[in-house]
């Protein structure tokens, strides 16, 4: 029972700070959220011509909202709430699976990452795009593929960046199934070493286990044609088919920025391979000189200062030279931090790859963007010494309490 108490801690702390926020004024994209909302619960004849957004997080919060009978601003926002927790249940179930010695203070983590928690006790559709990102992850861990490519459709129904997951998701059953049959070793022997099975897998096989994961893949094709895009009412401000590097680079940047005990456990590891391969520098060089002469922060949106992230990190770490030179260096330092982060398994470095496909086509920077790299981050991580675990907790926690006390208060969006 004693690995449940931090369990408790987490609800028994989400449910007091509910308790002071639930009944403020709806805040930031809380009204566009609401107004949607409101449509599925009046059955407004014209939903679909009304909609902003794919409506998969205004549909289940209606429905749950009609089943109970609870439809008025604090108790809309305390499904929502439910919904966040159980996505915590789950990151804790998926852990548990993974690497269960490190259960606690991942969950820990997770619960309180500052990029999240914020918008935990709001109308946001972060905590259901995660609870179904989750729970397609776990189906997958569990071989039911099926039952994962549905949740990780349904995931795409809330955000439309989750394509990229639903994908990633595949390639690593894919790659899991592979590892079994030694297709990988037959093919590739000195790179996949870590490949023991000795069968082959066929094509028919294959067709079989992932037929709903292709399928969605044909249905997310045919939205895209037919809506002319992949972007759903907001084409103006999410524009289609281009790529971007505001997102990536901000992400690299909270990166450090969150995980500094761990950037400073790194050190010498980043020192080590600095060291083996020196042409390292000459590309750091490069890259920083390069981006802080030619990178500007040009969506309009990115300029509002009442953005926290605007306030502090954008704006002023994209107008100034000397700022933009700092800004880079924190990334490229991020970089190499990453490279020699370890994590429980060689194929889930795919993460990163991924990480850039689904940030690089959104032209407006935003940090909830970044949530699910982040997520699967901890998840995939492997754990360095309790000190710096324990570190990067504090840090979380303390981030965390900050941006909401901003919310409470409602000073700044994040």
């Amino acid at each position: 029972m004693r690995k449940f108490i931090p369990l408790i801690f987490i609800a028994f702390t989400y449910i007091f700070l509910f308790s002071l926020i639930k009944n403020n004024s709806l805040y930031d994209d809380e009204p566009s959220h609401f107004t949607q909302i409101r449509l599925f619960l009046n059955r407004h004849p014209a939903i679909y011509s009304r909609l902003s957004l794919i409506p998969g997080y205004h549909f289940t919060v209606a429905s749950l909202a009609t089943l109970t009978g609870k439809s008025q601003i604090h108790e809309l926002r305390a499904i929502t709430l439910t919904i966040n927790l159980l996505a915590i249940a789950l990151f804790f179930l998926v852990v548990q699976k993974l690497d269960s010695k490190n259960a606690i203070t991942k969950t820990l983590q997770f619960s309180f990452f500052p990029i999240l928690f914020p918008f935990q006790f709001l109308l946001y559709a972060e905590g259901l795009m995660l609870l179904l990102t989750l729970i397609s992850f776990y189906f997958a861990h569990t071989k039911k593929y099926t039952l994962s490519a549905l949740f990780g459709l349904l995931s795409v129904l809330v955000r439309q960046q989750n394509i990229v997951w639903l994908l990633f998701i595949n390639l690593i059953c894919l790659i899991d199934d592979l590892k079994q049959k030694n297709v990988l070793a037959n093919l590739y022997p000195s790179y996949f070493r870590w490949v023991y099975a000795d069968s082959n897998l066929s094509l028919r096989s294959i067709l079989r286990k992932y037929w709903l994961f292709i399928t969605s893949y044909f249905l997310f094709i045919t939205f895209v044609v037919v809506n002319r895009g992949i972007a759903y009412g907001t084409s103006d401000v999410h524009p289609n088919f281009t790529l971007h590097s505001g997102n990536v680079f901000f992400a690299l940047f909270v990166n450090f920025l969150l995980f500094l005990p761990s950037m400073i456990s790194n050190v010498n590891r980043v020192i080590k391979l600095i060291m083996h391969n020196k042409r390292v520098l000459v590309l750091i060089a490069i890259f920083i000189v390069t981006a802080a002469l030619t990178f500007s922060n040009s969506h309009p949106w990115n300029r509002y200062p009442e953005h926290l992230q605007n306030r502090l990190i954008l704006v002023p770490f994209t107008s100034n030279l000397p700022l933009k030179v700092i800004f880079f260096t924190i990334i490229s330092y991020s970089v190499i931090s990453l490279r020699v982060t370890r994590f429980i398994s060689m194929h889930y470095y795919l993460l990163y790859p991924f990480a850039f496909l689904s940030l690089a086509p959104i032209w407006l920077v935003g940090a909830r963007y970044s949530l699910v790299p982040f997520m699967l981050f901890l998840l995939f991580r492997k754990s360095t010494s309790p000190l710096v675990e324990w570190a990067i907790i504090i840090l979380f926690i303390t981030i965390s309490l900050f941006l909401f006390y901003g919310y409470l208060n409602q000073i700044f969006y994040l």
